[in-house]
């Protein structure tokens, strides 16, 4: 993994565990680098004897930002395209008639309502 490195999805390095965002961070940086890096092999004629160093990279800086947490993930028939599953749960609003006005813009900030976030061995609620 060392010899392509790559960055680390984290937001600010002073997050802790008992923070409330501490697992809100993205993956895009990191598919973006491992695209270009992959791009840039590619073009040199090295991506065959690299994969191996790539995808080492890649587990390695997604695998580090996650010791600790619990996954909890689709299964993979409803993993395979996000815009999909967007797209169905738009189609179930509208069939219900939960229409927005043409003014209604995306936030990706907003919280989900009713959403309760459990922390584990605190035997509370955050």
């Amino acid at each position: 993994p060392d010899r392509h490195p790559l960055p680390r999805p984290m937001l600010k390095s002073s997050q802790t565990p008992d923070d409330l965002d501490y697992f809100d961070f993205s993956f895009s940086g990191l598919k973006t680098a491992t695209a270009t890096l992959v791009a840039g092999l590619e073009e040199e004629g090295v991506l065959e004897e690299e994969r191996q160093h790539v995808a080492a990279a890649f587990q390695d800086a997604a695998v580090d930002v996650l010791p600790g947490g619990r996954l909890f993930h689709a299964s993979p028939r409803l993993s395979s395209d996000n815009g999909a599953m967007i797209a169905r749960a738009g189609l179930f609003r509208m069939e219900r008639g939960d229409v927005a006005s043409p003014e209604t813009s995306a936030d990706a900030n907003l919280p989900f309502p009713d959403l309760v976030r459990r922390v584990p061995g605190r035997g509370g609620k955050r």
